[in-house]
């Protein structure tokens, strides 16, 4: 079996991923498709980063990782727009409440986050030439001497400054504070509808 490069395989994860919550939402499964959605981003994130900044062996292992450095990377390479990266940061987050959480993503926000993916797909396809056609092309083409066949990235001078741990658990923090917002807002809107059958 031959193996597939990085960087195809996780255009094509994205491209998939972000098939498959298209199906999940069509088939009333929102919480599948909010799930999907944020893998479909995640995935992509690290293509953008193996493709401008960083090698294989030097990408983020974790989800916070890669958010972090993919924030940091939009701000200063200034490539794409800062509010396009904070959406993969709400997207893990939406994530969580829909792997974890005992509430389910009405449909409305599991609609939003895939448009909001299909958005932030396209932007970083078109921006990095990261569509699976121009990714798998680049592998075919004939490597010369010395040359894997790829075009070698531009890479940025990203400053990958240590990740504070204290700054992690703070973001940790609000998303549990978001989250228990949430479930409020949630407990008092079906208090609310409950009451109102009541009279």
């Amino acid at each position: 079996m031959k193996k597939t490069p990085f960087l195809l395989s996780l255009v094509r994860k994205s491209a998939g991923a972000l098939k498959i919550a298209r199906y999940a939402l069509d088939s009333g499964e929102n919480d599948s498709a909010v799930s999907r959605s944020y893998y479909a981003m995640f995935d992509m994130a690290r293509a953008v980063l193996l493709r401008a900044v960083l090698t294989e062996d030097k990408l983020p292992r974790t989800h916070n990782g890669v958010i972090e450095v993919f924030r940091q990377y939009a701000i200063e390479s200034e490539r794409f727009d800062v509010q396009l990266a904070t959406q993969l940061s709400r997207a893990e987050s939406l994530r969580m409440i829909a792997d974890y959480a005992g509430t389910e993503i009405d449909v409305t926000e599991a609609a939003s986050t895939v448009q909001v993916v299909e958005i932030f797909l396209r932007t970083l396809e078109r921006e990095f030439g990261l569509d699976e056609a121009s990714v798998a092309n680049e592998y075919a083409k004939p490597a010369s001497k010395g040359h894997d066949g790829v075009s070698e990235p531009t890479r940025f001078p990203l400053r990958l400054d240590p990740i504070d741990p204290n700054h992690l658990e703070e973001l940790r923090r609000q998303a549990r504070e978001n989250w228990r917002q949430l479930q409020l807002q949630r407990q008092r809107a079906g208090a609310a509808n409950e009451s109102g059958y009541k009279h």
